[in-house]
């Protein structure tokens, strides 16, 4: 009995749709964090490989200081592996860019399908309610008496 009446007021209806909510925006979180979690992943690698870099030109510069006699050649020796360490760092950039740029991309289409699944259940929930409102007729109201004497 008590589901027949709030099944007739709708309550199972709204109970369902709450729920329904609930899941898609929990979906839709998860799916955010999967994003997140690979992008941090990449970037953190990325920059790891900055890291490396920078370590690997330090180890060059110091061999280059035990090896090389003549401070014009050390000076030489020192600017090209700066030189190095420049194109190699713009390469890990560039890289990351791309990265981002693939992310943003993930997050774009994350974002459009969210909206796509809003709509939809806005689009459900409304005709929910038509149907409702159809099955169940509200009592018509009776049309107050006119009093003598008032014009209408």
């Amino acid at each position: 009995m008590e589901n027949i009446l709030l099944n007739r007021m709708g309550g199972l209806d709204l109970l369902e749709g709450v729920a329904d909510a609930r899941q898609a925006a929990l979906n839709s979180m998860t799916a955010f964090n999967r994003i997140a979690m690979r992008a941090q992943g990449l970037l953190a690698r990325q920059q790891l490989r900055a890291l490396e870099r920078c370590l690997e030109a330090g180890t060059r510069q110091l061999r280059l200081v035990a090896e090389v006699r003549d401070s014009k050649d050390l000076l030489i020796s020192q600017a090209e592996v700066a030189k190095q360490l420049g194109e190699e760092l713009l390469a890990v950039a560039h890289e990351s860019t791309e990265l981002q740029a693939q992310v943003r991309s993930e997050l774009e289409h994350w974002a459009t399908d969210g909206i796509k699944s809003v709509q939809a259940t806005g689009a459900e929930t409304s005709q929910a309610k038509t149907t409702r409102a159809k099955t169940v007729a509200a009592p018509k109201l009776k049309a107050a008496p006119r009093r003598a004497g008032k014009a209408a």
